[in-house]
Parts: structure tokens; C-alpha cells; sequence
């Protein structure tokens, strides 16, 4: 057999690498860019989605073509995610979410897509050939967003902002929105494009980290994003500090007492008449937009079906739901969501699916934050991804996307879930 040269050895690692580099970017496009940028809110609800079958494809060939390229690069990191409480929800997500579901075809095509996507933030960053390359990756795919939502507000503003004709919301007439079907969305994204900018930063890129900081906290405020504008400055105070405490008892503590105080304050103003005096006092809309009406039907909904939930992501798309709506409450059929991830979790998976929802998500990573690896380069990611998950955890209570799909949100919740595994276990390259 012919031996095989370094030159070839490393021509053929070149090749891979570059491969790897060229799905990466096809991820953070597809995700952040979207298969369908610019819709018509005019002519189509865009919570109603058509036919998925592109996207199922795109996917699925990007889940593979990521796995064999990690696999042949001997890179391919996903048994770390192997823990009891991963297992344990996946288990329960397919045992009672889709089986048990209102809805079960739709609760397992939604599942895939849903898990199609964490896999794809999972194997995000072993993709890339370090923190500058991933830095890299995220500041193009901002540029990109950013110059398509510009160039779409002044060439073609009946796509890219709120208008008086939109069939649904049309009280948000005026609000940008850019390449996305919601000011919301586009909010929630600008927000995490300006942490990449500040991170960038950090890492020795300050030029393009700065512009796209910038660029993205402008269209932020003409988003009209106020919950998302709000965070974007409390997030990296709490971070800060969780980042400065010794003990995991205290980190939790930092992290999660505003996240509970913040849950309080929203789904308490549905239940809890003391909630309800504070927003008062603190002149905050105690309806939070009108979401305080979709939360009392959501939660009347929980209490029908405590243990198992309704169905995975199926509820608001159901029949039964729709039938059962009329006169004052019709215009449920429309909303699609909770927004709120924790109602909308235990809403479509029950009390313990959220429990184990938050043991994955909020108790895990906070764990493999405390425990990340002590080189510059672990921590100053750790630190990245920390601000993200937060973020996350925090805007989840005014949105829901917890394993929405390809939802961007859903993407960064999984991107600093599973990249906050990493830092413990991996040693990350600059």
C-alpha cells in the first residue's frame, strides 16, 4: 500500500477545514438569514406556516454533512452532550410530547426540526477553527442581516416594517422589522448581534465587532424592542457578576433570583394581586402588551392537563383549540405562542417537562459555567456564551422559543447551552 505524504496529510486537513468553515456559514446563514427573508405580512399570517418540506431538507443534509466532516476531522464533540438530563428530556419530549400529543403528526415534525436545529448549534463551534474564525463567521452573518434589513427599509419598506395592513398585529405599524416576520424576532436577533460585536471586540477585532455593534443597536431601537433593549443592558451587569463570584451557590443565586423576580412580575400579573401593585407602582404596562390575556388562557389550558401537556408545539396549531374559540376569544387562533417559553413549555409538555426542561438548560449549563476550563481562551468564550444563555433565559419570559423549531432565539439558546459544555470539557483555540 502506498504510504500516504505530510503533504498530502495536510492538503487533505486543509480541504476538510475548509469544508467544515463553508457548512458552518451555510448554518448561520440558513438560521439567521432564514429560507424565507422578507414575507408580506399583508397577504400571509406568518405563524402559519406552509409546506416545511425545504427546510426538513436543508436540516437534515446540514446535520449530516456537519457529523461526517466533525467525524473526519476528529472533531465530532456531540457524546458530551450524552448526560442524564439531556437523556432524560429527550426521553420525555418523545414519550409524552409527541406520542401523548392533541396532535402527534405535528408534534413529530415539529420535534425534528426542533432537534435538527439544537444539533446544528452543538456542532457549531467544532465546525469553526477557533474563537476567530467562529467570531468571523458570526460577524459576516451579521453583515449580511444587517445590510439586507438597511437596504430592505429604504428599497422595500412594506417588507421590512410594520404596516397599518398587516393581517395581524397591525398596531405595530411603524416598527421595524427588517428580513424577519417580527419586530420582536428582529429584536431578539440585533440584540445577540450586538454581545458578537462586543465580543469581537474582546478577542482582537475591534473595526467590524464595532460597526456591527452599532449598526445592530440602531435597528434595535427602531424595533420598538423594549423588553429586548432593556435586557440588552442588564444581561451583561448580571453576567458580570455571576462571571466575579467564587461560589455556584452565589453564581445561582445572581443568575436566577432576577430571572424568578422577572417571572414573578409577568406571569404574577396574572395571578398574583401583590405583582399586580408593584407594575403599578413601577408605571410598567401591567398587561405587557396585551400578553397578560394569552397567559390566562395558557394557564387555564395548564391546569386541564398538568402532567403530560397538550402536545409538543402543537397546542395553538390544533383543532380542537381552534374550535373551541369564539366570540371574545377567536383571536387566540392568531397568537401561536404563549410569549412566555415557561407557560409555553409546560403548556405543550407539562409541569414535569419543565422541570426537566429547566434541569437541561438553566441548571446544567450554569453548572459547566462554574466548572469551564481555566485557559483565556475557555474563559473568555465561557464569558460569551454566558451573556447569550442569560439573555435567553431572560427574554424567554416575554417570548416564547424554547425549542421553536428553526426559531433564531431557540439556535442561541442551544448555541450557549451546548458551547457552555464545551468550555468544561474541550480545550477552545484562539
Amino acid at each position: 500500500m502506498q504510504a500516504i505524504s505530510h503533504t498530502e496529510v495536510r492538503a487533505r486537513a486543509s480541504t476538510v477545514d475548509t469544508l467544515c468553515g463553508l457548512v458552518a456559514t451555510v448554518i448561520l446563514f440558513v438560521i439567521f438569514v432564514t429560507l424565507n427573508p422578507f414575507s408580506d405580512l399583508g397577504y400571509a399570517d406568518p405563524s402559519q406556516s406552509g409546506s416545511e418540506a425545504p427546510t426538513y431538507f436543508v436540516l437534515l443534509f446540514l446535520t449530516i454533512a456537519a457529523g461526517i466532516l466533525l467525524k473526519t476531522a476528529g472533531r465530532f464533540t456531540l457524546p458530551i452532550l450524552v448526560t442524564r438530563a439531556n437523556v432524560a428530556l429527550l426521553a420525555w419530549l418523545l414519550a409524552v410530547g409527541v406520542v401523548l400529543s392533541v396532535e402527534p403528526s405535528v408534534s413529530a415534525r415539529r420535534f425534528v426540526l426542533a432537534l435538527l436545529t439544537f444539533l446544528l448549534a452543538a456542532m457549531l463551534p467544532p465546525l469553526t477553527r477557533g474563537l476567530r474564525h467562529f467570531t468571523g463567521l458570526l460577524l459576516f452573518t451579521a453583515a449580511v442581516v444587517l445590510i439586507l434589513s438597511y437596504l430592505g427599509i429604504l428599497l422595500a419598506p412594506h417588507l421590512t416594517i410594520h404596516q397599518p395592513g398587516d393581517l395581524v398585529e397591525p398596531e405595530l405599524a411603524g416598527k421595524w422589522r427588517g428580513i424577519y416576520g417580527h419586530k420582536n424576532v428582529a429584536a431578539g436577533v440585533m440584540a445577540v448581534f450586538i454581545y458578537t460585536g462586543w465580543f469581537a471586540i474582546r478577542i482582537g477585532q475591534p473595526l467590524a465587532g464595532s460597526a456591527v455593534a452599532v449598526a445592530a443597536f440602531v435597528f434595535l431601537i427602531f424595533s420598538g424592542g423594549k423588553s429586548e433593549l432593556a435586557l440588552l443592558f442588564v444581561v451583561p451587569m448580571i453576567a458580570a457578576l455571576v462571571a466575579r463570584a467564587r461560589s455556584i451557590w452565589l453564581k445561582a443565586f445572581l443568575a436566577l433570583v432576577p430571572l424568578v423576580m422577572l417571572l414573578f412580575l409577568t406571569i404574577g400579573a396574572v395571578v398574583s394581586t401583590a405583582a399586580q401593585a408593584i407594575l403599578r407602582a413601577l408605571s410598567i404596562d401591567p398587561t405587557f402588551t396585551g400578553r397578560t390575556d394569552i397567559w390566562k388562557y395558557a394557564l387555564t389550558a395548564i391546569s386541564e392537563h398538568p402532567w403530560r401537556g397538550h402536545g409538543f408545539e402543537a397546542f395553538w396549531f390544533s383543532e380542537a383549540l381552534r374550535h373551541s374559540l369564539e366570540g371574545k376569544t377567536k383571536w387566540l387562533a392568531q397568537v401561536a405562542t404563549s410569549h412566555n417559553s415557561y407557560i409555553d413549555v409546560a403548556l405543550t409538555i407539562g409541569i414535569p417537562g419543565l422541570a426537566l426542561t429547566l434541569l437541561a438548560f438553566l441548571v446544567q449549563p450554569l453548572r459547566d459555567f462554574d466548572r469551564a476550563l481555566p485557559s483565556p481562551e475557555n474563559r473568555v468564550f465561557a464569558r460569551y456564551l454566558l451573556v447569550l444563555w442569560l439573555f435567553a433565559l431572560y427574554s424567554g419570559t416575554f417570548e416564547a422559543f424554547f425549542f421553536n423549531r428553526v426559531a433564531p432565539m431557540w439556535f442561541v439558546l442551544a448555541l450557549a447551552v451546548c458551547g457552555l459544555r464545551c468550555t468544561r470539557l474541550l480545550e477552545v483555540k484562539l
